[in-house]
């Protein structure tokens, strides 16, 4: 799988302070990436965005030569697809430090397997055992420990596009390093320059698929959505909107949890003016889990009160044992049609 980065070429001199203070200056012709900052440095972003508005710097295609010297997602190897988004595709993926599978296989097949756990002495060296061990490794590919939820950007043909899904990327990430929940998706690794991002893997799948089961069961709903609503909070006191909460999004953890993840459309408050995304009317969230009054509007205008609608919502939807709830519900008065709804 082959990835490409967004460069940015620099049209007029200009310069840029790091986060210590020391000035970077930047010549014409001179490309500037994600390398030259850190990738969750807002005032790295905003830096680069305001330089594009004014012409300073301009967004630049690579060429086929630039394309092959890219390498794949670091250790991360996709092993099966998960499903595919309008910003990019989501791959279960084995993280190859850990576990290398190739190798085992070939070990295996020629009797070469080495054991890497503790063996007895009458155990040692007997094909037998370390044939064993190879199979195991087998097995703990398939632990989730060693697994990781890979997110990779889309290509589109028009660089300002995938400017913009980077961007969307980078709040992302800063959303995930933010915030230390464990009702909060962790952030395993990352490269921005290269457009991917992973995850932790949680192999029980989503809220989605067992929301029936927490029908009628109003007191079971609130101990699941309580931690959800300790996360959404800190993420809030972060300066920080998700913009994306649905059953969809919600993990169940082997524990039986929920976990709060996919924050794609995470907006900070604090970027309202800095951003290309509010320079046209952003599709600010999933049509069935945002409020009324947020469709169509900017990303300006998004607040907290977004994600609250959205936990409250999911509540209902909860209690109701529905994965969505309709629109309609707004119009309906009577408490005989409030009640066909559960």
């Amino acid at each position: 799988m082959r990835m490409a980065r967004v460069v940015y070429e620099v049209v007029r001199p200009i310069a840029h302070g790091d986060s210590t203070g020391e000035l970077r200056e930047f010549q014409p012709g001179e490309r500037v990436t994600w390398r030259n900052f850190d990738e969750a440095e807002p005032a790295g972003w905003k830096w680069l965005n305001e330089n594009i508005r004014n012409g300073a710097v301009r967004v630049r295609d690579l060429d086929d030569e630039e394309l092959a010297m890219i390498g794949k997602q670091g250790k991360w190897k996709p092993i099966e697809k998960l499903g595919r988004g309008g910003q990019g595709t989501v791959y279960k993926a084995l993280d190859t430090s850990r576990i290398d599978l190739p190798k085992a296989a070939k070990q295996i097949g020629d009797g070469t397997f080495t054991a890497t756990r503790p063996q007895s002495a009458e155990s040692k060296g007997d094909p037998v055992e370390l044939i064993s061990e190879g199979l195991a490794t087998f097995r703990d590919a398939a632990n989730a420990v060693n697994q990781g939820a890979l997110k990779v950007l889309h290509r589109p043909e028009n660089p300002n596009e995938y400017a913009k899904a980077l961007e969307r990327m980078a709040n992302e990430i800063r959303a995930y390093r933010s915030v230390d929940h464990p009702r909060l998706l962790r952030l395993l690794d990352s490269d921005l320059n290269d457009g991917w991002l992973v995850t932790e893997y949680q192999s029980r799948g989503t809220l989605g698929t067992v929301i029936s089961s927490f029908r009628g069961d109003v007191l079971r709903t609130l101990e699941e959505i309580r931690p959800l609503i300790g996360a959404v909070s800190e993420l809030h006191g972060k300066g920080a909107v998700h913009r994306d909460i649905k059953p969809g999004n919600i993990f169940l953890t082997l524990d039986g949890g929920l976990v709060l993840g996919d924050a794609g459309l995470a907006f900070f408050l604090e970027d309202a003016g800095h951003t290309r995304l509010t320079e046209t009317v952003e599709k600010v969230g999933t049509h069935e889990w945002m409020p009324l009054y947020a469709q169509g509007s900017r990303l300006a205008d998004v607040t907290p009160a977004f994600d609250v609608f959205s936990l409250c919502k999911l509540t209902w939807a909860m209690v109701a044992g529905r994965p969505k709830i309709p629109d309609q519900v707004y119009g309906l008065t009577r408490s005989s049609q409030l009640e066909a709804l559960f």
